[in-house]
Order: structure tokens, then sequence, then C-alpha cells
């Protein structure tokens, strides 16, 4: 295991699912025994810090570590947090998230060549070269393109006043913190807001399994593009993505186990 393991690592970059995967079948005191045999080795220090971030199990691995911090991620190749030292494995760990939910982005073509770009700044430089009344009117016009593409996404024939609602809804967007606009009274208020406002359907989370893709009319079973969680994990899914990094002194123990399947585990690569 132990050299399929290093290689992986080496070459193949982070695979949390998999290594999630991995792990539950393991033997832990096999880990440990390769991890002493290297104590200063980055990848054997980096297997442990995974192992105990993913699964919550803490390693006995009897000998000091050391070596110099390493990045858990290449900042060459992935989205980075900024580092936040963990002593124990003498490991920078600068994962977007936390056991729970932790996105993984690759700097595909597609997505680095994007990365600089300043969306704000191209706007107001737009703004410079047009009278304000045109401005005005292109940027109605793309709000009812949105929320026109939405409501074909979600295959819905909204009543006319639901569009309005969407587009004042898009008007106010990036008014608040980003950590304000996710909360669960946010969201809530938003959901009422768009869809029901004068209170007909119970507020709240869903409680039913949903999906994204096509229904085939009626023919056969839905063609399924991507399975959303399960109703029983929005409201941790939803804590864990507004969860703020950890501190130092906090990510020096494992974090808790991961009760999802690795589906559910927010490995995103752009393609």
């Amino acid at each position: 295991m132990e050299g399929h393991l290093e290689f992986a690592l080496k070459h193949e970059g982070i695979n949390l699912p998999l290594l999630w995967h991995l792990f539950r079948h393991t033997d832990s005191g096999e880990l440990a025994r390769y991890i002493a045999k290297k104590p200063s080795g980055k990848y054997t220090r980096k297997s442990g810090f995974l192992f105990e971030f993913l699964t919550g199990q803490s390693l006995d691995i009897g000998v000091d570590l050391y070596g110099r911090y390493e990045p858990v991620l290449d900042g060459e190749r992935y989205l980075c947090s900024s580092n936040t030292p963990n002593s124990r494995w003498r490991i920078h760990d600068n994962l977007l998230g936390s056991a729970a939910f932790c996105p993984v982005i690759e700097k595909k073509p597609a997505l680095a060549q994007h990365l600089s770009w300043n969306p704000s700044a191209d706007l107001k430089n737009l703004q410079k070269h047009y009278d304000p009344s045109l401005f005005a009117r292109a940027t109605a016009w793309l709000y009812l393109m949105e929320t026109r593409s939405t409501n074909e996404i979600e295959s819905e024939t909204p009543s006319p006043k639901r569009p309005e609602r969407f587009v004042q809804v898009l008007r106010n967007a990036g008014s608040k913190p980003l950590a304000e606009a996710l909360s669960y009274e946010a969201l809530v208020d938003l959901q009422a807001t768009i869809i029901d406002p004068k209170g007909r359907i119970s507020p709240g989370m869903r409680n039913i399994q949903n999906f994204v893709g096509s229904d085939r009319l009626g023919y056969g079973d839905p063609l399924v593009a991507y399975p959303c969680p399960p109703p029983q994990l929005a409201v941790e899914l939803l804590e864990a993505l507004l969860q703020k990094k950890e501190s130092s002194s906090r990510r020096q123990t494992p974090s808790r186990p991961l009760r999802m399947s690795p589906m559910l585990f927010s490995t995103r690569r752009a393609r």
C-alpha cells in the first residue's frame, strides 16, 4: 500500500474521495509503521495528516516527525486557502474546508485563464463608454434572460409576478457579506421572496431528494446529471460551507469523521 499511496500523492494529486475510500479499508497500524520509517518524508507526513483529517482517527506513530513544513495542496495546481500550520504533521493545511465539506479545485486551463479577471473593473470601464440609460436597459434585459433561463432549467412556468421578484433579488445580489447572504435565515427569506411570498409553503430546508437532470417527459426513469445531497445532510453541509478556517490550535487534533459518501464530498475539477 505504501508505495502506491506515495506515488499517487506525488504524481496524481489530491483525490479526497479516493483517499476516503482507501483509508476506510486501511490498517491504521500499517500506515503508522510506514510513516515511522520515513519520519521526515513529506508524502508520509501528508498521508498521516490526510488520514486523520478524513477519518477522525488518531495515528500512533511512536516517533518524532521532522522536516520543513509542506503544504497539503500544491498552490501551482490547486486553488488554496491560507496556510494553517499543523505542528503534529509539520504540514501547512491549505485545504478549502473541513472534513464535512472540502472542495478541491484544480486550476485547469479553462479556469486558470479567468483567475486574474476582475469583472467589477470591466463593468465600471464599460459604463464609461455607454449612455447610462442604454446600460440600464441592457442590464434589465440580462436580468430577464437569467430569470427565464433559470425557469427553463427547472422546467417551470412561473406566474407573471415571480420573474419580477427574481429580478429584484438579482439586483440586490452582492449587497451583503457572503456569510450573511448564505446564512440559514437569509436563504429562507430568499426562498419566501422568490417562490412563496404569501407563506403557503413550509419554509426551511428541503425534505425530499432532488437532482439536476431531465425527467424524460414521463418516459422511463429520469436522466440524472447530478444527484443532490440527501436532505438529512443539507443543514450539515450548509454549516460546513459557512464554517471558517479552524484555528491552528484546533487543527492539531483529528477532525470528526466524515459521515457522507464521497459522491457528496464535493471534489470539483474545473474542466
